[in-house]
């Protein structure tokens, strides 16, 4: 309450809203489209997976640590407890800071992939929680075995985490070993600039003035390569991208089109669900350090227009309906 009662928290609410203004305008301006852009997604009604809350969870035991990973997170629980026994706002600020997102994200895991970076916001305040935690224990010269292995837990996690930073420093920065490839969540975003060079020019070949793909990793690769050389479009989940200027209405006009995907793509919703006729005329593997990732095909798209803004029980308007 002390904290409360002082202008400073409430001045620095009042600056961070000012330098967020512009985004609030803007969106105030066109329908709040960037905020339905992000959200939707989340919002989706996507179905229960055990294995989306298995990649989150092993993606943490990876890129945390696969001790410090159970260490942090047992230290922010402890933490949270003394801090609610003792009343300690510190003690409760931090360890909520850690678990309240990571809650959020492990209910979010269980029907969507939760993103390599999204938790990042978790572990700096999940690793003071266990530092402070481990010290209140210390204090406390308890005879328990949480009490007795704490400590070598933690000096475990940390020697563990220093080589495997120097490990994994080595291995994508100076070998070009490919262990895992397909799995490796680097190798997952890799060679995309090849996949957009090919998929460019099977379109000049075959005269198409478009690039429409069901993915949004695919869609925004190839946006990121081939810039404005050739409009791509994401065809469902219009819902996200409502309020966005489009300058894809003219190049569709051609009635020509090529729809870029990952192999095999036979009975998807363009083929199912609209009036297209779509022909194979290409194929190229998407590679990381000699490996095949994935492969992809390109099928010419004839007799179909996609409506860039769908009415809302349109199938290409949500996710949810396309599955």
């Amino acid at each position: 309450m002390r904290w409360l009662r002082s202008p400073y928290p409430w001045i620095a609410v009042v600056i961070a809203l000012l330098m967020f203004s512009p985004v609030l305008v803007w969106n105030w301006q066109h329908d709040w489209a960037s905020f339905k852009f992000q959200f939707i997604r989340a919002g989706a009604d996507h179905g229960i997976s055990a294995r989306t809350v298995g990649d989150f969870l092993g993606l943490q035991l990876a890129l945390v640590g696969p001790i410090l990973f159970p260490v942090v997170l047992a230290g922010s629980l402890m933490l949270a407890w003394r801090g609610y026994r003792r009343q300690n706002p510190a003690f409760i600020l931090i360890s909520t800071c850690a678990l309240v997102p990571f809650a959020y994200f492990l209910w979010k895991s269980l029907s969507l992939r939760i993103g390599d970076t999204w938790p990042l916001l978790i572990w700096p305040f999940a690793f003071a929680a266990a530092a402070i935690n481990l010290v209140e224990m210390g204090k406390e010269a308890r005879s328990g075995w949480i009490a007795r292995t704490a400590a070598p837990w933690a000096k475990a996690a940390v020697v563990l985490g220093v080589v495997l930073n120097v490990a994994i420093f080595y291995y994508y920065s100076v070998s070009g070993f490919a262990v895992a490839a397909t799995k490796d969540p680097v190798a997952k975003e890799a060679g995309y600039g090849e996949i957009a060079s090919r998929a460019k020019a099977v379109a000049d070949k075959v005269g198409a003035t478009w690039i429409a793909t069901l993915d949004y990793r695919i869609y925004a690769e190839l946006r990121w390569h081939l810039k404005d050389s050739i409009p791509v479009i994401q065809v469902n989940e219009r819902s996200r991208f409502i309020g966005f200027k489009d300058n894809a209405s003219a190049a569709m006009r051609s009635g020509i089109g090529l729809y870029v995907d990952s192999a095999p793509n036979d009975g998807n919703i363009i083929e199912t669900g609209t009036p297209a006729v779509l022909r194979v005329v290409g194929q190229a593997d998407r590679t990381w350090r000699g490996v095949v990732i994935e492969p992809f095909v390109f099928k010419t798209v004839t007799g179909w227009t996609p409506d860039l803004s769908p009415p809302p029980d349109s199938p290409f308007y949500r996710w949810r309906l396309l599955n």
